[in-house]
C-alpha cells in the first residue's frame, strides 16, 4: 500500500512500528494500525514482549530468507534486548551496476577482521541460487524442448495440408489447367488455402500461448526466490510465425509445380 522508502522511514521515524507480512498480518487477523505484542529473543534468558504498532504490510523482503515475517527498528531490539548482537546486515551499493558491486564487495572484504566468518550474499549469489535449482533447470530445458517440438509440429501439419490438399483435388487442377489456367493462378490458389489455414493457426495458436504462458507464470512462481515477471518474448513469436509461414511458402511453391508438371492424360489413371 506505499513505496519501500515510506515504510523505511517510518520504521526510523517510529521506533515502536512493525512491518508485517501479508500471511503474517492474515494469520493474526491483524490489520495495518494494530498493536502486536511481540516477543523478543524467545526461548533465552534475555526474553522480552515489547508492544508494536503495525505501520504497513509487504508481500516479501528483498534479499531476506524465506520466512521473514516482520521487520522493527534495530533501535528499539537493542533498546530491549542489549546484549543481542546482530545475525546480518543489509546494505546498498552507491553504484547499480555489476562493477560497482565487485567494488563493494571487495571492500567489505579487506575490512573484515573476524577470521573468515563474514559470509556476503549478493544479489548475483541469489540470483544464481534460484538459476542453479533443479526447478530452474529442468523448466528451462523444458520450454526449448517445447517450443522446438510445437514449431516442428506446425511445419509438418502445413506440408501434410497443403500435399494432402494436392491429393484430393488434384484432377480439379489439371482439368482447370487444361482448360487454359495460368500456372501462377493454379500457384495462387493453392497458397491462397494454404495461407489462410496457416494465418489462422498462428493466431489461434499466439493467443493460446499468451493465456498458458500467464498462466504457467503464475503457477510456478512460488517456486523461485526471485519472483519471475510475465513478459510475452516479441522476438521468439515473430521468429516462430515467420518460420511457419516460410513452410507454408516451400510447401506450396513445391506442391505448385508438381500440379503444373502433371498431364491432362494423369487424369485416366484415377477411377
Amino acid at each position: 500500500g506505499g513505496s519501500p522508502d515510506a515504510a523505511v522511514r517510518a520504521l526510523r521515524d517510529d521506533p515502536t512500528a512493525i512491518l508485517v507480512s501479508e500471511d503474517m498480518a492474515a494469520f493474526l487477523k491483524a490489520e495495518v494500525g494494530d498493536t502486536l505484542q511481540v516477543v523478543l529473543a524467545r526461548a533465552t534468558d534475555a526474553q522480552v514482549e515489547v508492544p508494536l504498532h503495525i505501520t504497513a504490510l509487504f508481500e516479501r523482503l528483498p534479499g531476506f530468507p524465506a520466512g521473514a515475517d516482520a521487520v522493527m527498528a534495530i533501535s528499539e531490539h537493542t533498546s530491549a534486548v542489549p546484549s543481542k548482537d546482530p545475525d546480518f546486515f543489509l546494505a546498498a551499493t552507491e553504484r547499480s551496476d555489476d562493477a560497482g558491486l565487485r567494488t563493494a564487495v571487495d571492500s567489505i572484504r579487506a575490512d573484515a577482521t573476524n577470521d573468515g566468518e563474514f559470509q556476503i550474499d549478493t544479489r548475483t549469489t541469489t540470483l544464481a541460487s534460484d538459476q542453479s535449482s533443479l526447478a530452474a533447470l529442468n523448466i528451462a530445458g523444458l520450454v526449448q524442448l517445447d517450443s522446438t517440438f510445437s514449431l516442428a509440429m506446425a511445419v509438418v501439419t502445413i506440408a501434410i495440408f497443403v500435399f494432402g490438399l494436392l491429393l484430393q483435388r488434384r484432377r480439379e487442377y489439371i482439368t482447370l489447367r487444361a482448360q487454359g489456367l495460368e500456372p501462377s493462378t493454379i500457384r495462387g490458389l493453392i497458397t491462397l488455402e494454404a495461407a489462410t489455414v496457416a494465418v489462422s493457426g498462428a493466431i489461434a495458436g499466439v493467443a493460446v500461448g499468451v493465456v498458458m504462458g500467464a498462466y504457467f507464470v503464475t503457477v510456478l512462481r512460488p517456486l523461485f526466490v526471485l519472483t519471475p515477471v510475465y513478459a510475452v518474448p516479441i522476438d521468439g513469436v515473430v521468429i516462430a510465425v515467420g518460420l511457419v509461414l516460410t513452410a507454408t511458402v516451400a510447401s506450396t511453391t513445391a506442391a505448385s509445380r508438381m500440379v503444373n508438371r502433371l498431364e491432362p492424360t494423369e487424369l485416366l489413371r484415377d477411377e
